[in-house]
């Protein structure tokens, strides 16, 4: 009987470590750019970018892990990136994370970050100047309709388009068993259709107290010159 219980209890512990190995397990292929093609790109990583010019490839002048970490550069503002898709589920949350260190990405704009490539603004925290190697995280809740998604290493942003050199390394995405304290909700394009955002709507309320507002004035001025 104890044998029994024993092996039950070896059977539920080995499960629940494979659960769990399953649920947390990275993404990402090629996440720490330690695979490379003959011409030191790295392999399933696709570039993207606004303008043509600027460079990228693995680099073992500085890495935070491993022997390679991947490197942009821009020496003309630009918007660049090197994206991967990768399969989640719908209404999931996610954990996004990484590595930057960055050398003189201009100021003042969305510089080196990790993103969810869509018709949003959703990155990591953007990490500008000349910095060391540098932790960066989001959390997100993919859309009900959503099955994957496209991520991106980034050295710029939509309208935000900069120079300097990005380093990127050890990224992970990670599927999370429960709702973390922040996050950001994305909006997949089958639920969006094609109406684009939203926003003329917001304001629409004040709408009845500006009339009211008007018309005790007109009231107002109309009693005062009789």
């Amino acid at each position: 009987m104890k044998r029994l219980l024993v092996i039950i209890a070896l059977f539920c512990l080995t499960g629940s470590i494979s659960l769990g190995q399953n649920t947390n397990a990275n993404l990402l292929f090629n996440a720490g750019f330690e695979e490379v093609d003959s011409a030191q790109k790295p392999l399933g990583w696709m570039p993207e970018y606004w303008l043509e010019g600027s460079e990228y490839q693995v680099t073992t002048e500085k890495t935070y892990s491993g022997k390679y970490a991947l490197v942009i550069k821009s020496n003309e503002e630009n918007d660049f990136r090197l994206v991967q898709t990768v399969k989640v589920k719908p209404n999931t949350y996610y954990k996004l994370s990484g590595w930057i260190s960055t050398e003189n990405v201009m100021a003042d704009k969305i510089g080196a970050n990790i993103c969810v490539v869509d018709d949003g603004f959703h990155h990591t925290y953007s990490i500008n100047g000349t910095s060391s190697w540098l932790p960066v995280n989001l959390n997100f809740l993919t859309d009900k309709n959503q099955t994957e998604v496209k991520i991106g290493v980034r050295l710029g942003m939509w309208g935000n388009t900069v120079t300097g050199a990005a380093y990127f390394d050890e990224l992970s995405l990670v599927e999370l068993n429960h709702r973390p304290d922040t996050y950001e909700t994305l909006k997949s394009r089958e639920s969006s259709g094609d109406a684009g955002p939203q926003t003329g709507g917001s304001w629409l309320w004040l709408l009845p107290i500006v009339a009211v507002v008007l018309v005790g004035v007109i009231i107002y001025d109309f009693k005062r010159k009789k």
